[in-house]
């Protein structure tokens, strides 16, 4: 047996210290890595079953610089870079090299910071930066997929596709300590504001794919090809825009009521303001469509030292936690309710001219039914509700137990 080619190789450097003395310093770091790997196909025809690199090489940069800009201000600023490539994704098995893709991603992100010291009891801490990432997936051969038994040649029906994010996030965290009320109070509060913007198309332009069930005679000769059953390609706007601004508050105290007992209370608020069509009328629910509002999540947990010797803790907690919404689902459903993009599937279809000449206006214009993503008018945040409660227990100066149950 013949082992496929890898190597792998390494390198960087990083260099730090002091820009100002006592008040400035930085960090700076490079790394390089280089997979070489093989992908080989295994058609069983020897025209399609040859070695293809499929080499990996990533970069990686980062910079850092803190300040102490005076007695109760320190400010820091970090950058990085990372950028991949990949070549001949998804060679493999009865995929050719024709089929395969190769893949390109740039990625930058930049953080700034102040944290304040206002007294010996209150602390704030701002936060602010962005992260841009730029993907480009382009197909090895830009034609029509042919989908044989033994061999896929072409382009895949996603490729070549594009997207992009530019994402902003800011936020600010108050931090105060009450040392004598009813206990010791450590409180939090905050804000949060995270701006994600995503944008591409896919596939941009669509090729098609035929679906055949034999093999050809001869695959370099398009004249002995069987009659295809199947073609199918996506006419219309394939492009996309997404924007979906995010707001989050939050309040938090850990309570140390005693030695032997600390609580920790909290309360959350999250919204979303782009996860709703509101411009797009609901065809099978119609009505408002509003945004969910109510995203509102207490949360609490406790820790009891039952003999005061930290020997025999007893913890738990109860909170709600609120997730993101898929945004795919909204994009999906602008695109089919709008008809912006129309996914034809053609039966038994003539190879030289699989569409019989119709274009993508003379589809739509056939009003034939086809799946259609509708979003409830009243969809909610998706939401998880957990309780857990423990009992750890130091068995001797080298061994401890602990036991959790979790729901």
């Amino acid at each position: 047996n013949q082992v496929a080619p890898f190597d792998q190789k390494q390198s960087g450097g990083n260099s730090g210290g002091p820009i100002l003395r006592n008040k400035a310093f930085y960090f700076a770091s490079y790394e390089y890595q280089k997979l070489a790997n093989t992908a080989h196909p295994n058609t069983g025809y020897a025209q399609f079953d040859v070695d293809s690199p499929a080499d990996t090489k990533r970069y990686y940069t980062t910079g850092r610089v803190d300040m102490q800009a005076g007695p109760a201000h320190r400010l820091f600023a970090r950058a990085s870079v990372y950028n991949w490539t990949q070549l001949n994704q998804s060679v493999s098995g009865t995929t050719a090299q024709s089929g395969g893709t190769s893949q390109t991603s740039k990625n930058d992100d930049l953080s700034l910071g102040e944290t304040w010291v206002i007294s010996s009891r209150a602390l704030n801490e701002v936060r602010a930066g962005f992260s841009a990432i730029d993907n480009l997936l382009d197909s090895n051969s830009r034609t029509v997929r042919l989908n044989f038994p033994s061999a896929v040649l072409g382009s895949p029906t996603n490729s070549p596709q594009w997207w992009k994010e530019m994402n902003i996030q800011v936020n600010d965290l108050l931090s105060y300590y009450v040392p004598a009320w009813h206990g010791e109070h450590a409180l939090k509060t905050g804000f949060q504001f995270f701006r994600p913007h995503f944008w591409g198309a896919f596939p941009d332009p669509a090729f098609g794919s035929f679906t055949f069930t034999k093999d050809p005679a001869d695959f370099n000769d398009p004249r002995t090809f069987p009659p295809p059953t199947q073609y199918s390609i996506p006419l219309g706007d394939t492009s996309y825009t997404i924007l979906n601004p995010t707001y989050g508050l939050f309040l938090q105290d850990n309570w140390t009521l005693s030695r032997s007992l600390t609580l920790n209370l909290g309360l959350r608020y999250d919204l979303e303001t782009g996860t709703s069509n509101t411009d797009v009328p609901n065809p099978i629910q119609p009505g408002e469509r509003p945004l969910d509002k109510n995203n509102v999540s207490p949360r609490f947990g406790f820790a009891y030292d039952v003999r005061g010797d930290g020997r025999s803790v007893i913890r738990g907690g109860i909170g709600r936690y609120y997730d993101k919404v898929m945004l795919n689902l909204t994009s999906n459903e602008r695109r089919t309710i709008l008809g912006t993009l129309i996914n034809v599937v053609v039966v038994n279809p003539d190879f030289n001219n699989p569409l019989g000449g119709k274009t993508f206006a003379d589809f739509k214009a056939q009003k034939i039914p086809g799946a259609l993503v509708v979003l409830d008018n009243n969809y909610q945040t998706p939401v998880n509700d957990q309780v857990s409660v423990g009992l750890a227990q130091q068995l001797s100066t080298t061994y401890a137990m602990q036991i959790d149950f979790v729901h």
